[in-house]
């Protein structure tokens, strides 16, 4: 699997420097992440047709927005979590009195 992904890498590398300039990053990623040809008649031709298009590259698509849309969701969840965590400790460390703080800083090793 490890290998798949850094194959995948080097194709969007190519992609990428060989016209970085021609299209939505995100489609030419896709492109190259998938090692297939993107083509819209008369506009563009993107890729490089290293897998036939078909039903595995489709689910290997699916796979692919998945993954890309489970980091803006996880983010989402993740940071007002976090924050009211740190808020919390925030607010203990101020209530805490300055004298247990000191002796708890003493005592550590």
């Amino acid at each position: 699997m490890r290998g798949d992904v850094d194959a995948a890498r080097r194709a969007v590398r190519a992609l990428v420097s060989r016209d970085p300039t021609r299209l939505d990053p995100a489609l030419l990623s896709a492109a190259g992440a998938l090692g297939v040809e993107l083509v819209k008649g008369g506009h563009f031709r993107l890729g490089d047709p290293r897998r036939p298009l078909g039903p595995p590259v489709v689910d290997d698509a699916v796979a692919l927005s998945e993954r890309a849309m489970a980091l803006p969701v996880l983010l989402a969840v993740a940071t007002p979590t976090l924050l009211a965590a740190a808020e919390r400790l925030a607010q203990a460390a101020r209530q805490a009195p300055l004298s247990a703080r000191s002796s708890q800083a003493r005592t550590r090793p």
